[in-house]
């Protein structure tokens, strides 16, 4: 019987997860901004995840870095033949 409270509350906790990570930035931060001005513990998760649902700053390593994707995306690169 454990072993099913178990599972389950694995099975909540990585459904809260997915459903978290596949949220807008807005709407999490949002909703992180409101878990932090609650009471107790909730306020203390709520903080981290205002920490976490900042965007990241941009850095040189984009994908307009990639030589790849840095002619027209078309996957050339600087590789593109001579003309």
């Amino acid at each position: 019987m454990w072993q099913w409270a178990v599972v389950a509350v694995l099975v909540v906790l990585s459904a809260a997860y997915a459903g978290w990570a596949l949220l807008p930035l807005a709407t999490r931060a949002r909703l992180a901004r409101g878990l932090a001005a609650g009471p107790g513990p909730l306020a203390w998760i709520g903080r981290r995840l205002v920490r976490g649902a900042r965007p990241v700053p941009k850095t040189g390593a984009d994908c307009d870095a990639c030589p790849l994707t840095r002619v027209g995306g078309d996957g050339l690169g600087d590789r593109r033949p001579p003309r």
